[in-house]
């Protein structure tokens, strides 16, 4: 089966540089989903790396982090094939005839390992391949006996085992000649210093003969038990066999009781899990494989891909929480299905296929959204559901002081404070544990992590937002230099026109905006502190407060 059904997994996520709110709505409502709809696997998922925020509060509650995705395009580790059907260089190629011929086994390669270790695939066309080289071979074909498979093999039963379990290499003798040319033919090969292994029907003489003659294993077709009592095997260290079959068959299954490891004719190259499915697929087209083998990250083998995992290629699906415009999405969100969209902003939302679930709304967190969905469909919250919407809930709201927090958030606040048990107090000690002062902040950290990017009428622009404990002078404060130096470096890295970072005083309700050379802000309704700095009194929503200022600033 491959490791991933495509009509099952459904990925709840948030934004890039994803925030705490982007973060709690994605396992909240994933856990919705899967209450409510039993026919999919919904994973909670996060196309960024968490915040300090977001991981001191998960940790201080022991709750798991969404799954850590860069991108939504398909992977090699979407549609591989992982079976533990499986064979050792050392098994008989019967064991791998009979895989290809059992109907429920469905794919035209079988993996082969060296004891722990890969070493090749297998197909139909190896065996045929092996064969056909052998029969149309000008020398006399060696075979690898092994002693060891003839009973299931070719059927049948030992007179007696050979002293020594090994395999080796040797000749096939027909005895079906006179007992002079016989011995003469054993001689004439012994010689040489190769093996022989007589074959024969119920010819006594011949094979008494052969034993004395010391050939290394005697193979009997056609014998009686009475005649089974006369073969002399008293001193031979051979095996004598006695075949289940004629003398033709015994040959044509002696073949098929050779180990696989004769078959490795083909190199197959290897592919990692993260290998990107058109990648792969090149690589096998071009090089006119049958297949691949996959590897995981370590170099382990973990399965392979045949040209029939590619006849068809999947779409991973999405819901969108807390964002729907497609800068802020998950990279290669155009190759994937959007099956519904859950957000608080303003929309600028990608085009999809078919008509979707869209559930957005004017308050000021999406796990609000997510609390009224619950109510809803009358689903109950935990305890545990509770604490991780009250996480977005206050994070996203500054405690229901910014101008965004509306009556239904507030009510939400309350429900969900008392279905979580914890006080005000400890929500606040865990939220704001992690706030920093001004002049503690990581420049290109208190930049990125809560970054989002933009696009108005032809401009691509970013603001990102840190949250601060206290704000001081920031007229001639070094780090204001640092900030404008590093949203310098984010905009040229992401081709932007300019990019800006509101600096939020979670205890004053207010921020400074940092920002870097542009004409817009010569329209912006904030008092110039000194280049690039804006004081910004009683805002402290992007969304609600900054962004509609500069959309204004922009039409101007």
């Amino acid at each position: 089966m491959t490791m991933m059904d495509q009509d099952r997994n459904v990925y709840v996520i948030g934004h890039k540089n994803p925030d705490m709110d982007s973060i709690c709505a994605a396992i909240a409502y994933a856990r919705f989903k899967n209450l409510t709809d039993k026919k999919r696997n919904y994973v909670a998922a996060r196309c960024g790396h968490l915040n300090n925020q977001c991981t001191n509060y998960l940790q201080a509650f022991s709750i798991e982090k969404p799954l850590y995705m860069t991108d939504a395009f398909v992977h090699v580790d979407d549609v591989f094939v992982n079976t533990d059907v499986m064979l050792r260089q050392t098994d008989p190629i019967y064991k791998l005839v009979s895989i290809f011929e059992d109907e429920k086994y469905e794919y035209s390669v079988i993996p082969v390992f060296k004891d722990s270790k890969f070493r090749t695939l297998l197909t139909k066309e190896s065996i045929a391949s092996y064969f056909l080289k052998v029969s149309n071979a000008k020398k006399r074909e060696e075979i690898f006996f092994s002693q060891s498979s003839w009973e299931e093999g070719i059927g049948g039963h030992f007179l007696k085992k050979g002293e020594s379990d090994e395999s080796f290499k040797a000749l096939i003798m027909i005895g079906c000649m006179e007992r002079s040319e016989v011995v003469s033919r054993i001689r004439s090969v012994k010689k040489n210093g190769r093996k022989i292994v007589l074959i024969t029907g119920n010819r006594i003489d011949t094979i008494n003969l052969a034993i004395k003659e010391k050939v290394d294993a005697v193979i009997v077709t056609g014998i009686s038990k009475s005649d089974e009592a006369k073969i002399k095997c008293e001193g031979f260290k051979g095996p004598i066999f006695i075949s289940g079959g004629d003398t033709s068959q015994t040959i044509r299954l002696l073949r098929l009781c050779q180990n696989v490891s004769l078959l490795h004719d083909e190199v197959f190259p290897s592919v990692k899990r993260k290998t990107l499915f058109e990648e792969a697929k090149t690589m096998l087209l071009s090089k006119g494989l049958k297949a691949l083998a996959v590897e995981d990250e370590d170099g382990s083998f973990v399965g392979f891909l045949t040209r029939r995992n590619f006849l068809f290629k999947p779409k991973r699906s999405f819901i969108l929480v807390d964002h729907n415009e497609h800068d802020q999405c998950i990279d290669g969100i155009d190759e994937a299905e959007i099956r519904e969209i859950v957000d608080h902003h303003r929309f600028n939302s990608e085009k999809t296929t078919a008509p979707i679930f869209i559930n957005a709304e004017p308050v000021g967190s999406t796990c609000t959204i997510v609390w009224e969905l619950y109510k809803r469909r009358h689903v109950r919250i935990d305890k545990e559901t509770a604490t991780i919407l009250l996480g977005g809930l206050v994070s996203d709201t500054v405690f229901l002081k910014s101008p965004t927090a509306t009556s239904i958030d507030k009510r939400a606040y309350q429900e969900l404070l008392g279905i979580s048990g914890l006080t005000e107090e400890k929500l606040s000690s865990v939220i704001y544990s992690n706030y920093r002062k001004f002049e503690d902040l990581d420049s290109d950290r208190a930049v990125s992590s809560d970054f989002k990017i933009y696009t108005e009428k032809g401009i691509k622009f970013g603001i990102g937002q840190v949250e601060v404990v206290g704000m001081p002078d920031v007229m001639g404060n070094p780090k204001v230099q640092e900030l404008l130096q590093s949203l310098e470096k984010i905009r040229d890295f992401q081709f932007l026109s300019f990019a800006m970072l509101m600096v939020s005083d979670a205890q004053t309700a207010s921020s400074v905006l940092v920002s870097t050379k542009t004409r817009i802000t010569e329209n912006l309704q904030y008092a110039k502190i000194r280049d690039g700095v804006y004081d910004m009194p009683g805002v402290i929503s992007r969304k609600k407060q900054l962004l509609p200022e500069l959309l204004r600033a922009l039409a101007e």
